[in-house]
């Protein structure tokens, strides 16, 4: 100002633009809200933010988005049962949700709709059994074998009603029924005691209905092996008893993988047809099952090393299980 010189120095810094890049995850139906963002749906976000030196600070956010798992099941249960799988204890009908905990840290939602199936009270022996039912199609059947034993056998017959147990070769009823494989695998009855062995509104099935019943779950994925309409017979069998087997799809292979059906066929053998009971006219516990059709002479035969359900000829003089569908 006064005509000399003005000497003036300028320290000058360049702040730098702060950069920062977020890698979140959050669940189905969450919002991210975070550094503020409020995004709820996967993709790549930017935010221009200022920072502490005044500076642009840009935030960029990589959002993924975990689902929620929703699983419906459909199960049934007879009177006096319980279902506990899935983390469920109930045993009423009706539509129950849980919701767990799936490894990607979201909820995992289960909603269980359980019916009641018919529960069948059969007492024309002096002894009291029940028997648990379920639908398939349009037919009701009994999902474990007869029990009904008003007598007790130790020979055979084309034409009289003869009944047996699995390897018990005496005449007492009542030891007859206090034996294991009795509550295991029921009575062998043969042709003509089979007729009978159904309780009043219930029935001796057929051939044709027991081949309505095979079709009806060839015709259901759930129900077959490999895809394969004809392989149902590990969906008829139990998990228990069968003699394993290494063929694919067969009743003994991955026995845990059985009764997707609930049928719960077991391997109760058959009565060969002896003149005179001994424990050798039993035979096939563990790797067969057989029931009497009505159709005149013929059974239904599943086998732990086959995938599917046989039907055949038979002396009718032969002891087979019997199964019963609703009139």
């Amino acid at each position: 100002a006064n005509g000399c010189d003005s000497i003036v120095t300028l320290t000058l810094n360049i702040n730098s633009v702060l950069y920062t890049s977020l890698t979140e995850t959050i669940c189905e139906g969450q919002t991210y809200t975070d550094n503020n963002f409020n995004v709820s749906e996967a993709g790549v976000y930017t935010q221009n933010l200022t920072s502490m030196n005044g500076c642009d600070s840009i935030v960029t956010l990589n959002l993924s988005v975990n689902p929620i798992y929703n699983t419906d099941l459909v199960a049934s249960i007879c009177d006096g049962e319980v279902y506990n799988e899935n983390g469920f204890n109930v045993s009423e009908a009706g539509v129950y949700s849980q919701t767990l905990q799936a490894l990607n840290g979201c909820d995992s939602i289960v909603t269980l709709h359980l019916d009641y199936r018919e529960l069948v009270v059969d007492d024309r022996d002096g002894y009291t059994n029940t028997y648990c039912t379920k639908r398939y199609g349009n037919q009701v059947w009994m999902t474990s074998n007869m029990k009904y034993l008003p007598q007790v056998n130790n020979n055979n017959s084309l034409t009289a009603p003869k009944y047996y147990v699995y390897g018990f070769t005496g005449t007492s009823s009542s030891s007859a029924h206090n034996r294991p494989l009795y509550n295991t695998y029921g009575v062998l009855y043969n042709y003509s005691a089979a007729q009978t062995a159904c309780p009043s509104g219930w029935h001796l099935p057929s051939e044709a209905e027991w081949q309505e019943l095979i079709d009806y779950l060839g015709q259901n994925q759930e129900y077959t092996c490999n895809e394969n309409s004809n392989n149902v017979a590990k969906a008829l069998a139990s998990t228990e008893y069968w003699t394993s087997s290494s063929t694919v799809c067969a009743v003994g292979n991955e026995r845990t993988h059985n009764n997707a059906s609930e049928f719960t066929a077991v391997p109760g053998g058959y009565f060969n047809g002896s003149s005179t009971v001994s424990t050798n006219s039993f035979l096939g516990e563990f790797t067969e099952g057989c029931w009497w059709t009505s159709t005149s002479g013929r059974r239904v035969q599943i086998k732990n090393d086959s995938s599917t359900v046989n039907i055949s000829g038979k002396t009718k003089s032969w002891g087979f299980s019997v199964r019963c569908v609703k009139d």
